[in-house]
């Protein structure tokens, strides 16, 4: 999927949430979301996961079909903002417990540890290659509410915060961000459509939205169009999506159309518990 912007490395928290089109229990279910590249837009996928490995490739048309050709390098990928191939290992509770970003010849350049406790992440660290880069601190308010620190793990200081608000269903609602002297920076705020799927997000910042994306969904469930747009400059791009899927329900293979062109194909890999 494709990032909106490059945003703070932060974490969202896990959502015990969920699909009401297909009646999936939660139990049944993994959510990608924290510390992964979807983390601002989270997918339910189908069974207890394990680990989940995501690459994105250039499009290759074989026999009037749609392939995975050329693997996308790190240098297209951040010319097209899109999203970094990564890997993601669950514990038995559907809690990620590291994430590993992928350059093109599979060999890792950045990652997450991630400990968690009573049911949601109470620290992480995050690495280039072996150095450690940032550390969060994050603590429950209340059973809809959390808070975290954002922290210089060279001087041991205060970066920045946050605060993540969850709606009724524990999905998210809003995350308001805080520079290190306390005040209000950027504000998210999610939308959902009436069978609880993610509708869209925006980002603020002091009261003005500046850009957000939109979702769609097919039958399945699957992210149908994802509309990018900016208030900023006026543009805005859809891309659409066509899926192939295991036996599971999850989908192995995207195609991604922009202006009805194939752009990117990526494919899924899943080690089931």
């Amino acid at each position: 999927m494709k990032k909106l912007i490059a945003f703070l490395i932060i974490a969202t928290l896990f959502m015990q949430c969920s699909d009401k089109k297909t009646a999936i229990k939660p139990n049944e279910t993994t959510v990608i979301g924290l510390f992964t590249p979807y983390e601002l837009m989270p997918e339910i996928v189908h069974k207890k996961v394990k680990e989940i490995k995501e690459t994105n490739f250039w499009p290759l048309e074989k026999n009037g079909k749609i392939e995975a050709g050329q693997r996308l390098n790190t240098a297209a990928r951040d010319t097209l903002s899109w999203t970094a191939d990564f890997m993601v290992q669950f514990d038995e509770s559907g809690l990620a417990e590291k994430v590993i970003h992928l350059n093109e010849n599979d060999d890792p350049y950045e990652s997450w540890i991630i400990k968690n406790e009573a049911g949601y992440p109470v620290n992480a660290s995050f690495f280039v290659r072996d150095s450690i880069a940032g550390k969060q601190e994050i603590t429950k308010i209340n059973d809809t509410s959390y808070r975290w620190k954002i922290i210089n793990p060279q001087t041991d200081t205060l970066r920045s915060s946050g605060v993540l608000e969850l709606n009724e269903n524990r999905n998210y609602k809003t995350l308001q961000f805080y520079n290190f002297k306390g005040e209000p920076t950027s504000k998210y705020e999610w939308m959902y459509n009436s069978s609880g799927q993610l509708a869209g997000y925006t980002v603020s910042r002091n009261d003005t939205v500046r850009m957000g994306m939109n979702f769609t969904y097919n039958e399945k469930g699957s992210c149908e169009t994802q509309e990018v747009y900016s208030k900023i400059n006026g543009e805005s791009e859809t891309n659409r999506y066509e899926y192939e899927y295991d036996d599971a329900g999850n989908w192995t293979k995207a195609v991604s159309f922009v202006n009805e062109k194939p752009f990117i194909v990526a494919l899924r890999e899943y080690t089931y518990y």
